[in-house]
């Protein structure tokens, strides 16, 4: 796509093009720089054409990614009117809808992607996002399958089926996927994930190392070196290089909130990530916000809850971890975290969580009527 660019600087597709590829890249390696030359390719291809619709389907994941959603859905809308018949239009839509927690319309817009384009594995994998976001484990995997029939050897469906076979507690399912995936693709999500299933199975040195595999990949993201301060964290004699890690992974957050400061998620994370070492004055007001931002999230309440329980405020823990489960949170992922096995056997917890999961029933019969 350079070359095209350098060949023709005014090239308005080329630009697109430029735009999606460094926007992906951003995704992959969260370098904060290919953010802005992302925008300002898609920009530049705007200007050269207004009528083009790809640039504003990537400028609408942007958007959304960064918290931005208003913008976002005004960007995906103006793609789906230029081109009503554009499956990525429809999949922009889709991650609008996600970001504000519009699960359903999220489901709805990929629907109408996977409808247009049948034979694109991208949307069966993004369907199968959404459901393994909700909960719905047995439909995502049956999507994440439905992706790997139309493309045998795709790396990244073989990975989402095997961290779905993963949450339904099948690890050795899980554990040929992931090995498949990382055989045909090392990446640094592959490795993350068979860290964890090591995890699972207390085999704390196999995640150790394929948590390095991950970051060599990625020693740019800060969920890399988190990831493998929780390696070294549960593995014997750990906790001092466990904490190394946290540190650096900190510092690495804390430059990317500058860049998203509204991503609840990335508050969420940090927020535990200065509770596993112990500085609750900087992880309550973290906690406290991402919360706030998205009290609707499942992954956002449940490693809130964590971060809580680590600065041992099981009162302010257990509230959260109840409702992420009812929403839909990963029972078999929680089930296999060591520091929240207190938790798990405190009345307390075993009343909030049956008092959630009755709110929720009754939330989501009143939402459909």
């Amino acid at each position: 796509m350079n070359k095209v660019i350098a060949a023709d600087p005014n090239f308005a597709l080329g630009q697109a093009g430029l735009c999606r590829a460094e926007f992906q890249q951003y995704r992959v390696t969260r370098e904060a720089d290919l953010l802005k030359q992302a925008e300002a390719a898609c920009n530049k291809a705007l200007s050269l054409d207004a009528y083009l619709a790809p640039p504003y389907v990537t400028l609408a994941r942007m958007s959304a990614m960064t918290g931005h959603t208003a913008l976002a859905m005004t960007q995906a809308k103006k793609a789906l009117a230029l081109d009503p018949r554009s499956a990525e239009a429809y999949g922009a839509e889709a991650e609008v809808y996600s970001a504000e927690g519009r699960d359903a319309d999220a489901i709805a817009a990929v629907q109408k992607a996977n409808d247009l384009a049948p034979d694109d594995w991208r949307w069966p994998v993004l369907l199968g996002a959404y459901y393994y976001n909700d909960g719905r484990l047995a439909d995502a995997a049956t999507q994440y399958q439905n992706a790997v029939r139309i493309s045998p050897d795709n790396a990244l469906a073989l990975g989402d089926l095997g961290l779905a076979d993963m949450q339904l507690d099948r690890l050795s399912d899980a554990q040929g996927s992931l090995e498949e995936s990382a055989q045909l693709e090392p990446t640094f999500r592959a490795y993350s994930a068979l860290a964890e299933i090591y995890k699972a199975e207390s085999d704390y040195q196999k995640a150790i190392e394929n948590s390095k595999k991950a970051l060599e990949l990625n020693p740019a993201y800060y969920m890399a070196w988190g990831n493998l301060g929780a390696a070294y964290l549960r593995a014997p004699d750990g906790r001092n290089e466990a904490i190394k890690n946290y540190m650096k992974a900190i510092d690495l957050a804390e430059a990317e909130r500058k860049q998203s400061p509204q991503d609840s998620e990335l508050l969420a994370l940090l927020g535990a990530y200065y509770a596993t070492i112990g500085d609750a004055p900087h992880a309550q007001p973290l906690l406290r916000q991402a919360v706030t931002l998205d009290p609707n999230s499942a992954d956002v309440l449940y490693i809130a809850g964590d971060g809580y329980e680590l600065l041992h405020e099981r009162d302010l823990a257990i509230p959260l971890i109840a409702k992420a489960l009812a929403l839909g949170y990963h029972y078999a992922e929680f089930e296999h975290e060591p520091e929240l096995a207190a938790l798990r056997q405190d009345p307390n917890f075993k009343k909030a969580l049956q008092a959630a999961q009755q709110k929720h029933l009754l939330d989501s019969k009143n939402k459909n009527g």
